[in-house]
């Protein structure tokens, strides 16, 4: 784990590759929008707070191999294995 100051953070984060993405309808731009993408192996931290009535299926999920977040799941992206750390 790596304690990093705001504007440090500020700067790895503006230099995050950024991929524009474009649907289009015979040749005209129908829905543009913009991706940021972290790095393979990238590690993050979330803390949760649960309600009693969904501890047992919120620790299935976790033990699952991987859970796919986001969009783009046919190619590859979102893939996460998350570890529940005591």
């Amino acid at each position: 784990m790596a304690l990093i100051e705001e504007n440090d953070f500020k700067e790895i984060a503006r230099r995050l590759p950024v991929i524009a993405r474009n649907k289009l309808e015979n040749g005209e731009s129908k829905n543009l929008w913009y991706e940021e993408v972290v790095p393979r192996e990238s590690r993050f931290i979330f803390f949760t707070a649960k309600d009693d009535e969904y501890c047992v299926e919120f620790d299935e999920v976790l033990t699952m191999d991987t859970i796919q977040i986001g969009a783009n799941a046919s190619i590859g992206y979102g893939y996460v294995k998350i570890s529940k750390i005591s």
